[in-house]
């Protein structure tokens, strides 16, 4: 029979791996997306987001998240990155449907982001400053990045697309955390198992 420490190392083995796991596809998908979008390979992050959101639902301590995290960020991603062409803020590469609406390839980046909210980046939930900073930060660097490789064209000066883009995220994340935790508050399951 183990004992309480070996299960305790095995156990905590298993969380750090499924979080590596996590990072490395959502890393994997975001790569594909932008450099498949830049190439005129717009479906080659939905390639790979397929089996990492199958892998992220069937593993999840807790699917209502992420399953409410997944409808949240699309709706949120098909309104804020179609309000960027509109505004004539940015626009963006391998364009389908419209030149005018959030590419499909985009919307899969925010599915991607949905299925690192409660895991990887699960130690952002209820911490809605950090939250903020961290959305803040990641999402103009992300842009930023996308503008680098060819996948996003600023219409603004980039500096300044890229800060207003980071500001909607400040704002974003913390709101779409929040509301998650009133919509699927963290499972008996989930808060007895640290992730």
């Amino acid at each position: 029979m183990r004992s309480r420490r070996e299960l305790a190392v095995t156990v905590v083995g298993a969380i750090l791996i499924s979080k590596l796991v996590n990072i490395v596809a959502f890393q994997t998908v975001w790569f594909a997306s932008v450099l498949g979008a830049a190439n005129g390979w717009p479906w080659l992050g939905t390639l790979c987001l397929a089996p990492f959101l199958v892998w992220q639902l069937s593993t999840s301590r807790d699917p209502t998240y992420d399953r409410n995290a997944l409808l949240l960020m699309g709706a949120a991603g098909l309104i804020v990155d179609s309000a960027y062409p509109l505004a004539g803020v940015a626009s963006y590469a391998s364009p389908w449907p419209s030149p005018r609406l959030a590419p499909v390839w985009l919307l899969m980046m925010w599915l991607n982001l949905a299925l690192t909210m409660n895991q990887s980046l699960a130690w952002l939930r209820g911490r809605y400053l950090l939250a903020a900073l961290f959305g803040g930060l990641g999402g103009g660097l992300s842009y930023w990045a996308g503008w680098r490789l060819g996948a996003v064209e600023f219409l603004w000066p980039p500096w300044a697309a890229a800060c207003l883009i980071g500001l909607v995220w400040a704002i974003l994340l913390p709101l779409a955390y929040a509301f998650l935790e009133r919509s699927a508050p963290i499972s008996t399951e989930s808060a007895q198992s640290p992730r």
